[in-house]
């Protein structure tokens, strides 16, 4: 439960939606009056979250509640699209350290290690976390962001559609600000909120870990706020293709993909750099 807006740190705001999931989670998702930064200002018992976050959460997914060739093929096409993207930001062969938080089953810290970085990563699921150690041997550690410790320093921390979920989120990046070598960056992925404003269509689990609601520019905003140079910042509407309805179902996609005005498409993503005073 936040005192204060994670944004501009004014404490008025208005209910937006109230929600009471499996008779257990009290959900209040509140905007701020000042700002207009919407975030989840839910009090919930940290030991029941944390719990949530490391046996449940996983289960509650549409892709994501086991490990299977569907799982697999999303998975490893996102890794590639955010690596090619990635690719723009770094010198041509460039390897380093990079942090994958959230890492789920390694895919993106796989197809990194074999463009040469050194790959790390937390993953707070059972059956993800078993996968990345049993079956890809990379090293990955199974625990929350806040919890992490390391004498690295990283080239690159990487946020895919994990960024939102974290409570406290200005220490995250002052987090990230330690962790994080002379000019390294962060990637970050998330849904944007421009998109769809109704939260009625939000899944209970997702309800339940998603801690801010971004906008471009709320995102910009923090970013600013926490001393990371925005190197780039756009929004854009993916087009799955993993089963054979989304197939059939991808020349509708690709043209929302190109009519949908930038301020509503469905995904924000951003790089952003390390500033050194």
């Amino acid at each position: 439960m936040h005192d204060f807006c994670p944004l501009c740190s004014i404490n008025k705001f208005k209910k937006l939606f109230s929600k009471l999931i499996w008779n257990k989670y009290q959900i209040d998702i509140v905007k701020c009056i000042n700002c207009g930064f919407i975030y989840n200002n839910s009090k919930i018992d940290k030991t029941e979250l944390n719990n949530f976050i490391f046996q449940e959460y996983y289960k509650t997914k549409n892709i994501g509640s086991k490990i299977d060739d569907r799982f697999i093929r999303h998975f490893t096409r996102r890794a590639k699209i955010h690596i090619k993207y990635l690719n723009r930001y770094f010198l041509d062969n460039f390897s380093g350290k990079v942090l994958d938080v959230g890492c789920g089953a390694g895919i993106f810290l796989i197809k990194m290690m074999d463009n040469g970085w050194e790959p790390f990563g937390i993953e707070p699921s059972e059956e993800c976390y078993n996968y990345c150690v049993d079956e890809l041997g990379i090293n990955v550690e199974r625990c929350l962001f806040s919890e992490y410790q390391s004498n690295n320093k990283f080239d690159l921390i990487y946020f895919s559609h994990i960024f939102d979920d974290l409570p406290n989120i200005n220490l995250v990046l002052e987090k990230c600000n330690n962790l994080l070598r002379k000019k390294g960056k962060i990637f970050i992925e998330v849904p944007n909120w421009n998109r769809d404003k109704n939260f009625k269509t939000v899944k209970d689990g997702d309800l339940i870990e998603n801690k801010y609601y971004f906008t471009p520019n709320s995102l910009r905003l923090l970013l600013d706020k926490n001393g990371f140079k925005v190197n780039k910042l756009i929004t854009y509407e993916p087009i799955y293709i993993n089963t054979l309805l989304q197939y059939f179902k991808s020349p509708i996609s690709f043209i929302k993909k190109i009519i949908i005005p930038k301020k509503y498409k469905a995904h924000i993503r951003l790089v952003a750099l390390k500033n050194d005073f």
